[in-house]
């Protein structure tokens, strides 16, 4: 699938894993233009005192990531909800998996 967000233009696969603390992890894979197969940015973000319920995640779409949230709503992959936790300086919008 095509990404167009802010820092990132490319074709991506989705690599689902599972950080430590059990959250879902969304990583963009590059199929043309970083070398291929290697990781073009990680659109989740995890937060362990904030665990997401089952079947969602924490999106980062600040710095980075401005915009992946969105292109990957487009693309059908997640749905944002109208739901934020604070980071620090930033705020990780929830999104369920799709």
């Amino acid at each position: 699938m095509y990404i167009d967000a802010k820092y990132l233009k490319d074709d991506v696969s989705i690599r689902i894993e599972k950080y430590r603390s059990g959250g879902i992890c969304l990583r963009l894979i590059s199929e043309t233009e970083l070398p291929r197969g290697e990781s073009a940015a990680v659109a989740t973000v995890n937060i362990p005192d904030a665990p997401a319920p089952e079947g969602h995640a924490w999106m980062k779409g600040w710095s980075e990531n401005e915009g992946i949230p969105e292109a990957l709503e487009a693309a059908g992959v997640i749905k944002l909800l109208p739901t934020f936790q604070p980071t620090g300086f930033a705020r990780a919008q929830l999104a369920q998996i799709l």
